[in-house]
């Protein structure tokens, strides 16, 4: 899901949770002009939908779990890989699972699962951030052989927005089966965030860790406190830094909504 929106609900026990979903369905159809075609629940709030919503509208939403959704929120919007499409994915994952090492295909699913939590929480124009690099060709008699020269070290992994226009710069670390700590940062990476952050922008930490099975995605706001040389952050932590980071963003979304509203009563 490219195109989505994070939408709070709360925890009343007289509206059943399909009514919620048409609730925030009905209202991304009026705020986006298309209609949402999936949502994404925290499984403690599965209970209670049917697996498919209908709504008015014509419009139609899936309803699935994901641990990575906060519960008492929903992450709804467009499901934009279509049948056909999504045979082609599977066949191409298929072919990358026996030619690339485990550690890479690791590293490029987690940068998919935080990309997919980011755009969820709202954050627009996401674009990956590569190293530039200079191919020389290399002396000799065989052709298409080149020495790799990498270039100057990039700030973060992606690069996103604010609606307002503000900036985010995005660090994601794929750490499955053990604590995150400062040293999985490479020595260049903190003080870009930190630069990053002391310019008024949204830096931005995304841990992709493996717990039971699962994978989670905590998205924690840089810097982050007690956080440095020789320390690290465990699991139940990101979840709380998870938390308030996601509270943070929703924040500062609504204010910008409420601003815009306003200049359109002026107008």
């Amino acid at each position: 899901m490219n195109t989505g929106m994070l939408w709070w609900f709360d925890a009343r026990t007289d509206r059943t949770m399909n009514e919620k979903v048409i609730e925030a369905a009905l209202y991304f159809r009026r705020k986006y002009g298309k209609a949402p075609t999936l949502c994404l629940v925290n499984p403690k709030d599965i209970a209670g939908t049917s697996g498919t919503v209908e709504a008015p509208e014509q419009i139609k939403v899936t309803v699935r779990p994901w641990n990575s959704v906060m519960p008492s929120h929903m992450w709804i919007g467009v499901d934009d890989m279509p049948e056909y499409a999504l045979e082609s994915v599977e066949a191409n994952a298929r072919q990358t699972r026996e030619t690339e090492p485990h550690e890479q295909q690791t590293g490029k699913h987690g940068q998919q699962l935080a990309r997919s939590v980011l755009s969820g929480l709202g954050l627009e124009f996401i674009e990956e951030i590569g190293t530039p690099v200079k191919l020389i060709p290399m002396a000799g008699p065989r052709k298409n052989v080149f020495h790799v020269i990498y270039g100057e070290k990039v700030a973060g992994d992606h690069l996103a927005m604010f609606p307002d226009g503000r900036s985010v710069l995005i660090e994601v670390k794929t750490i499955l089966a053990r604590n995150l700590v400062w040293s999985d940062l490479r020595e260049h990476q903190p003080g870009k965030l930190q630069e990053h952050a002391g310019f008024n922008g949204l830096s931005l930490l995304v841990w992709v860790h493996s717990l039971e099975l699962r994978q989670e995605v905590y998205v924690m706001r840089f810097p982050i406190a007690n956080f440095g040389p020789g320390k690290g952050i465990t699991p139940e932590q990101a979840q709380e830094l998870h938390a308030e980071t996601v509270g943070y963003i929703a924040g500062c979304l609504l204010a910008f909504e409420q601003e815009m509203k306003q200049q359109e009563m002026v107008l």
